[in-house]
């Protein structure tokens, strides 16, 4: 296995988790990095060679903020393997390449470096989630819990102007005495702060300060964590523990933190669900963050196994290659048949401009004009689906006419393509000229007869006044997919213009189906039914959404209309 000269650098013990986790996934990508620690680090005990560090390399990497240990020219790829906000240090400010969790992080990021920074992921999270049901049974017995309580991870964030320990002072060890143990992480707390809630721990039984223990030993341990803002909420989040954000206009007071802890712990299912959305922004997870991060780190520095290098060749390469040997030796009939076989099943511009070559070579000149047309008409697709891409870039930095110039281009260059003619009908509708979207809307709907296409159709229909059709139009949206935002929201108010409530009432309610905690549908499932007569329907949504919700606006007045 051909050696790579990529320095994994631990820095501290708590590193030491995300670093092995990175390890495994580049030697599984044909690759052997070098493991080392920092002096004082107790190196892992897996047989695995880890050395004193630093060493002599061209690329190290370590993890943010975990040490003091100055930057050096090899330094240039940094993991930052917590949540929440980042300190721009020196380090990341050399780095070439910065991982992070996810799209928030990133977006955040960017532009205070000028490194290329990946939403990955965070390593240790994906460790801790893969083998969550035995940490948490070590982490307990490691914390000295009791096995008969729920337990409560209190982090409050150490900036004083928004902390809730301030807000809550000693009030939270009024939890304990509603039968939950309480650990109050308080790491990044003022030393006068840390000292009030270390004497309030030592006279309260099922209360503990905990200092200088590793977030994924909390997490692990946590039946819900709570916190106005410490990395260790987006953490659990991330997780997929329960989570609630006091300071919140629902969780100001303790009496409020006691109810939203009943409620989330009497069914963390419902909860975990309802952070479903957040934990999307939070974390980039279509795949393990340390594969991720070893194909791009790999990809950055160039490198690829020897073992791997005869085999990197994609079919397409394979038969081009052999296509040039048998055009070579005089075999054109028999290059000509190969690829016509392959761009049967596979067609590429590149196969078909081949064959165009090898047949115009032959002398079969009308059959060259053909395979150049397929060509073309293959090429002019994947430069369209590349300006797509391009507008949608342009579009997340605002810039709406070079957005609107690419999707033309694209819709020029393949009318067929779907995405363009979406792309423009969207602008389209943006910019306030509904009829000129309908006609894109409709384009797209002769290629690809999608639950996007059909909302677009539907939602410039509605802005032209023409609800009936827009109705008809959103129900062919929800038909391909139930639940469609774009198509929901369309139809129910498409259904008040009609009058065809009992059509918004069934759609609404397979929506809700499927995303039980968004209260926005399920108040709006509410009044349909309330405006259908039916009564007990709607007092049965009305006080689910209270489940959630007390405060919920408008609720109280639709349950005094209801006489709940």
């Amino acid at each position: 296995m051909k050696e790579l000269s990529v320095e994994l650098h631990a820095r501290r013990e708590s590193d030491l988790l995300a670093l092995q986790t990175l390890a495994e996934a580049l030697v599984a990508s044909g690759c052997r990095p070098t493991l080392t620690v920092a002096p004082g680090v107790r190196a892992p005990s897996t047989g695995e060679a880890w050395i004193p560090g630093p060493i002599a390399c061209d690329t190290r990497v370590s993890i943010h903020g975990s040490g003091s240990m100055p930057a050096s020219e090899a330094e240039s790829i940094v993991l930052v393997d917590r949540l929440g906000e980042i300190d721009v240090t020196a380090e990341l400010r050399a780095a070439g390449l910065i991982f992070v969790g996810g799209p928030k992080q990133a977006e955040a990021l960017r532009s205070r470096v000028s490194g290329v920074v990946v939403p990955a992921g965070i390593p240790w999270i994906d460790a801790l989630s893969a083998g969550l049901k035995d940490q948490a049974a070590q982490s307990r017995t490691a914390l000295q819990l009791w096995s008969d309580r729920k337990t409560v991870v209190y982090a409050a964030s150490g900036n004083s102007q928004r902390s809730a320990v301030v807000q809550f002072g000693e009030e939270i060890s009024d939890l304990v005495a509603e039968g939950y143990q309480v650990l109050i992480a308080c790491d990044a707390w003022p030393s006068a702060r840390v000292d009030q809630y270390r004497r309030l721990a030592a006279r309260i039984p099922g209360l503990a300060a905990i200092e200088n223990v590793e977030p994924h030993v909390l997490l692990a341990a946590a039946d819900v964590v709570v916190s106005d803002g410490s990395p260790l909420l987006d953490e659990a989040i991330a997780l997929g523990v329960p989570a609630l954000r006091i300071g919140a206009a629902n969780i100001e007071e303790i009496n409020d933190l006691k109810r939203a802890l009943q409620k989330i712990l009497s069914d963390p299912a419902q909860a975990l669900s309802a952070q479903g959305r957040e934990r999307s922004e939070l974390i980039q997870n279509t795949k393990p963050a340390a594969t991720v991060i070893a194909e791009a780190l790999l990809s950055h520095i160039g490198w690829q196994a020897e073992d791997e290098m005869s085999t990197m060749q994609s079919p397409e390469d394979e038969i081009l290659r052999n296509i040039e040997a048998r055009v070579a030796f005089g075999d054109q009939e028999g290059a000509i048949a190969e690829l016509e076989a392959y761009a049967a099943t596979r067609p590429s511009a590149e196969v078909l401009r081949s064959l165009a070559s090898t047949q115009r070579q032959a002398g079969r000149v009308d059959d060259a004009k053909h395979s150049i047309r397929r060509a073309e008409s293959l090429a002019r697709e994947q430069l369209g689906r590349v300006l797509c891409e391009s507008a949608r870039v342009q579009l997340e930095g605002d810039r709406i006419d070079n957005a609107l110039s690419s999707f033309t281009e694209a819709h020029r260059l393949a009318p067929e393509l779907a995405d363009a003619s979406l792309g423009l009908g969207t602008l389209s509708l943006h910019a306030g000229d509904p009829a000129t979207a309908k006609t894109y809307f409709r384009g797209a709907l002769e290629f690809d007869k999608s639950a996007k296409a059909w909302s677009g159709l539907g939602l410039s229909l509605a802005a032209e006044g023409q609800s009936r059709d827009a109705l008809s139009a959103f129900e062919s949206a929800l038909d391909l997919e139930n639940d469609c935002q774009a198509a929901i929201y369309g139809l129910v108010q498409a259904a008040f213009q009609t009058g065809e409530l009992r059509i918004a009432e069934s759609r609404v309610r397979e929506f809700t189906e499927l995303h039980s905690a968004n209260l926005d549908m399920l108040f709006t499932l509410a009044g349909l039914r309330h405006q259908l007569g039916d009564r007990e329907g709607a007092t049965e949504v009305a006080e689910r959404i209270a489940l959630f919700n007390a405060d919920y606006p408008g609720l109280q007045e639709l349950r005094q209309k209801l006489g709940a």
